[in-house]
């Protein structure tokens, strides 16, 4: 098994996920919707699991990324895909931070350090933290009081 590819696919993998909520689909339902993939597809996606070149296209079109950009990617022709519509850099906002996991925010600081650099990365990964560490404490205050 190459090496390469296969964290090629994790890394994108999380990029599509990070962009599936980005955009407003809470649940791998609403891009299956979407793309009229199955859940279980778009999670073999997510995972970062090796999917048919049609299936990427299908989701690379959902989630507004240049048409080919995630083949591209994962066979080594190319940089992880940008979306084209306004791509942000910004960090997300704090509920979606809120639902991912420990090892989806080090995935999606993976990515942001591939296409941003270390330190943006890293930067990433601690002010995703902190805004965790904010709502949880603001969850508490609101329970308390």
């Amino acid at each position: 098994m190459d090496t390469q590819k296969t964290q090629a696919r994790v890394q994108l993998g999380a990029l599509i996920k990070r962009e599936r909520r980005a955009a407003g689909m809470k649940k791998q339902d609403d891009l299956a919707t979407k793309t009229a993939l199955s859940v279980s597809v778009i999670s073999l996606a997510e995972r970062g699991s090796k999917v048919e070149p049609n299936t990427l296209r299908q989701i690379e079109t959902a989630l507004d990324f240049p048409a080919g950009s995630f083949e591209a990617y994962v066979s080594g022709r190319g940089a992880l895909p940008v979306r084209e519509q306004g791509a942000s850099t910004a960090l997300p906002d704090a509920p979606s931070v809120q639902t991912m996991s420990r090892a989806e925010l080090v995935a999606a600081a993976m990515v942001v350090e591939e296409v941003y650099g270390q330190e943006a990365g890293d930067r990433f990964l601690l002010d995703a933290l902190e805004k965790r560490a904010q709502a949880s404490r603001t969850n508490v205050r609101e329970q308390a009081g």
